[in-house]
């Protein structure tokens, strides 16, 4: 929603949107940089200042997109003989074992009779990275890190190996961006 607008300007437009029940999000743009307050009144979703820098528009689409499909990121995992649907916040991480596959989760831990590659082609590339030839860690639950270990909200310690530290750095500070 741009603030000029020919007739009416954007947040008076805005307004009369929420008012009429839309209850959607709004991503605010202008040269004003001084209206960012009022846009508070109609609970916008982002704010971009004019001239808009790409990086900022994409970090905007990405948080949107994020935060719009959370309801619907999930993976369909087979155990003793049924499908069982598993939401992306519920795995913790996912361990290699043999030939088999650990997932960790809150509550419990699932074994699968697949590879942890197999596993990662089927998992989202902006909530999960590999961490170590055996690991894979949902990005959600990094509570630290240093470069051979990363610690998880929950305690546990999961190995990191040197060739993806900076891998997981830049992918954890994008993650923070988005999920802000």
């Amino acid at each position: 929603m741009d603030y000029q607008m020919p007739g009416m300007d954007g947040i008076t437009f805005s307004k009369k949107l929420r008012k009429n029940g839309f209850n959607g999000d709004i991503i605010f743009v202008s040269g004003f940089p001084e209206i960012v307050f009022d846009c508070f009144e109609i609970n916008i979703f982002r704010f971009l200042k004019k001239p808009i820098k790409q990086n900022d528009l994409f970090a905007a689409l990405d948080a949107f997109l994020y935060k719009n499909q959370k309801n619907y990121r999930f993976i369909i995992l087979k155990n003793k003989g049924m499908e069982i649907k598993i939401n992306y916040d519920d795995i913790l991480y996912i361990e290699a074992f043999n030939k088999n596959s650990i997932i960790h989760l809150k509550e419990h831990k699932l074994i699968q009779a697949k590879s942890l590659s197999e596993i990662e082609k089927s998992l989202s590339k902006n909530n999960f990275i590999r961490t170590h030839r055996s690991f894979i860690v949902n990005l959600k639950y990094i509570k630290m890190t240093n470069k051979s270990q990363i610690y998880l909200d929950n305690g546990e310690i999961i190995k990191l190996s040197r060739n993806n530290f900076i891998k997981l750095k830049n992918m954890y500070n994008e993650f923070l961006k988005i999920s802000n």
